[in-house]
């Protein structure tokens, strides 16, 4: 210690207090009023302790007891005064492994390193640091006294790494932070940056910046754990916005962004949440996440396979249920539709369901076990959306489009019990598309469905047997209705505007009709039935009624003209040859049928041909009836007119009438034919007149001499392949039995 008249040094004195050895140096002078001073006192092996404490003035003790710190310590402790009114004091701590707890968050700093550094009202956190293993956190910043009644200002950054999410750290939550924490089961690790701040007024606010790495969660909505977790949130104090969130789920793939709002009391959180699974697989973990309702809903169409799904989650009130939108995007999936007897596979396209509501998008899928294996399988496609209510839907409306639906005895099990009778007698096979761009169903009060539908019904080769006979339909068919389960159709307008229609291999082009219900008598008609046939038209009508219970009875009745005959004998499955070998010719005339639909000993009806101008083609039957009668030339087969007036009973077909007239000669007879064998019995009679010729015919010869005579001809069994018989009778003589050998029914 030097002492001169007006000042005093301290060099380097240094003492104990009791293990602790602390030095002091600095000089005091201008002793009075203006009394001036710089002290310093150091020590390098300082205990955190209450002698400590007890050395600080007030407003140090407020922050010293704000953190607790225990263990060892260097001090750097300055008192100076240059004025009256400029007097610092400062206290520098630099921490060797101590120990500390923050009074409003309770946990455990340990091994604490850097540098505290207290003045009159501010302390300073310069590096503060704990390190233990690979946890590491790390303090700076300031928290300042502002006088009596104000509360302190904080501003510090404290960053984390490798902080686990434990029970120790849960336990330095508050009770209303603990069951928030608690709901979520964390554990893992976290990094990141917590910023505590004050306002003017108030407690401070703390925003913590958290990355988290090799974490889970266990939501209380969610059956397993959310394992593997990288995420980044932003923690408020009555907010969590959650930037980035990646983990499993099971084996699964999920991600997470939104909010999560906390009120005062940390009740029951509400949230804006867009949570996404991908590839996860739909079991019963998956199911358990959707609403009760929808969840039976779900359930019932036993769905195999993954999808991605994507859910937009918000609860805004504490009050009211929370708002979801849930959307699934199907990743070749199988279900299968109660009462519906065909699996759907491969089913992509996505569903988002919302509300009480189901939207579909560009759902694909294929009808497995549909048609044979060697066949594309049938697909469709649906668009629109579902209404639900309770456990059921109330109200659906679909844009439906399917292609190569087989029209085999499969489809009949999906369609009501009143229309399977008449499927079944109709006999279909083929395929079929369907384009419905409007289908509604909807509940009736009784119970019932009732179907509204608009759209088109494509036939591609479909095939039918009506009565025996076979019809293949290559045309789109428009329609427009409503059909009820309770009751059946209750109204329905069609239209075909084009394409085909075979009957009995002949071809009806540009087929127009349009089709009229009337729901009061179960009465089907059209009354505007237009094709093009081989260069000429047919027009006719069909009706059709089936009272309930009963198969029905259809009446057809058509007209037809103009028609090139060659062309139509040419475009038939006989295989009677080229081209070149048919008659030809123009046709006219007429057929009428009338039956119960299945039922051919209920039909009846009549047939009547014209025909003009006919050259009897070398490989026709009627040029088998010829032959027999040795012509000689080209002009004997030539008619200027053949006549045919017939009545069909059953599955026959008789002939009241058959005249055929020519250049050489004539035919006039009658006869029956069996529609299903093609067997006939035909009794004929010509007649002719001498032609000049070097070798006449066995008609001209029997007919020369005797000015006129007749010929009658028997032609009995198949009707491509006759057997003729003739009988030479004179003219006076003939008496033909019109019905031939067998007696007309």
């Amino acid at each position: 210690i030097d002492f001169t008249k007006n000042s005093v040094t301290l060099n380097n004195l240094s003492g104990k207090h009791g293990d602790t050895r602390l030095f002091i140096n600095g000089s005091c002078s201008d002793f009075g009023p203006n009394l001036k001073y710089g002290i310093r006192v150091t020590s390098d092996n300082m205990p955190l302790d209450n002698d400590l404490y007890n050395a600080l003035k007030a407003k140090q003790k407020e922050f010293w007891s704000a953190f607790s710190p225990t263990g060892p310590a260097a001090i750097d402790f300055q008192l100076n005064r240059q004025t009256q009114a400029d007097k610092e004091m400062k206290l520098a701590v630099e921490l060797h492994g101590a120990n500390a707890v923050y009074r409003h968050f309770p946990y455990q700093l340990q091994n604490l390193t850097g540098r505290l550094l207290f003045n009159r009202n501010k302390v300073i956190f310069s590096e503060v640091t704990s390190q233990v293993s690979q946890r590491k956190i790390i303090l700076n910043g300031e928290i300042e006294t502002r006088g009596a009644d104000q509360p302190a200002m904080y501003d510090f950054l404290i960053k984390v790494n490798n902080v686990p999410l434990d029970a120790k750290l849960e336990t330095a939550l508050t009770e209303k932070q603990r069951n928030l924490y608690q709901q979520f089961c964390p554990a893992g690790l976290a990094d990141g940056l917590i910023k505590v701040s004050s306002q003017d007024s108030g407690p401070p606010s703390v925003t913590a910046g958290l990355s988290f790495k090799n974490t889970s969660l266990k939501f209380e909505q969610f059956p397993l754990p959310v394992s593997d977790i990288t995420a980044k949130a932003i923690f408020t104090k009555y907010l969590i916005n959650v930037k980035e969130f990646a983990g499993r789920y099971g084996s699964d793939l999920i991600s997470l962004t939104g909010q999560i709002h906390l009120d005062q009391e940390y009740r029951q959180p509400l949230y804006q949440l867009a949570l996404k699974l991908e590839q996860t697989l739909l079991n019963d973990d998956l199911l358990n996440l959707l609403p009760g309702s929808l969840k039976k809903i779900v359930s019932e169409l036993k769905p195999e396979g993954s999808v991605n799904l994507s859910a937009d989650l918000n609860k805004v009130s504490l009050t009211e249920p929370p708002d979801y939108s849930i959307t699934l995007e199907c990743l070749r999936n199988s279900v299968t539709i109660p009462k519906f007897p065909f699996p759907l596979k491969d089913i992509t396209g996505t569903l988002t369901m919302k509300d009480n509501r189901i939207e579909l998008k560009d759902i694909a899928a294929t009808i497995a076990d549909n048609v044979p294996a060697t066949a594309d399988n049938a697909t469709i496609k649906l668009n629109g959306q579902a209404i639900l209510a309770g456990d059921t839907f109330s109200d659906i409306i679909l844009h439906l489009s399917a292609k190569d639906i087989s029209l085999d005895n499969q489809l009949d099990l999906v369609l009501p019990p009143r229309v399977k009778p008449l499927y079944d007698k109709l006999s279909p096979s083929g395929l079929f598309d369907l384009n419905f761009e409007n289908i509604r169903l909807s509940h009736t009060d009784d119970g019932q469905k009732t179907i509204d539908f608009d759209g088109a019904v494509i036939f591609n080769n479909s095939r039918f047997k009506t009565s025996g006979i076979s019809t293949e339909l290559n045309a789109t068919l428009r329609t427009k209705g409503t059909y009820k389960t309770s009751e059946g159709f209750s109204s329905f307008q069609g239209a075909f505007n084009g394409g085909t229609l075979k009957i009995m291999g002949r071809s009806f082009t540009n087929l127009k009709a349009g089709i009229i219900f009337d729901p009061d008598s179960r009465h089907w008609s059209t009354e505007d039935l237009i094709a093009d046939c081989y260069g000429g038209k047919l027009k006719g009508k069909f009706e059709f009624n089936q009272p309930a219970e009963q198969l029905g009875e259809y009446i057809l009745q058509t007209g037809f003209d103009n028609i090139d005959l060659k062309q139509f004998l040419a475009d038939t499955d006989s295989g009677q040859g080229s081209e070149q070998g048919h008659t030809s010719g123009k046709m006219n005339g007429s057929l009428n049928l009338n039956a119960r639909l299945g039922d051919n000993t209920s039909r009846i009806g009549t047939c009547k041909l014209e025909i003009s101008d006919m050259q009897v083609g070398k490989l026709s039957p009627l040029a088998k009836i010829l032959q027999v009668l040795q012509l000689s030339g080209p002009e004997d087969y030539a008619f200027d007119r053949m006549y045919v007036d017939s009545y069909i009973k059953q599955d026959e077909l008789f002939v009241q009438k058959l005249d055929l007239s020519g250049q050489s000669l004539a035919f006039f007879g009658s006869g029956w034919m069996d529609l299903k064998t093609r067997s006939v019995e035909l009794a004929l009679t010509a007649r002719g007149k001498r032609l000049a010729t070097d070798d006449p015919s066995i008609l001209q010869s029997l007919t020369e001499g005797l000015g006129q005579a007749v010929v009658r001809m028997d032609v009995t069994g198949d009707l491509y392949d006759p057997k003729v018989t003739t009988k030479t009778l004179p003219l006076i003589e003939q008496t033909l039995n019109l019905f031939g050998s067998k007696p007309a029914k």
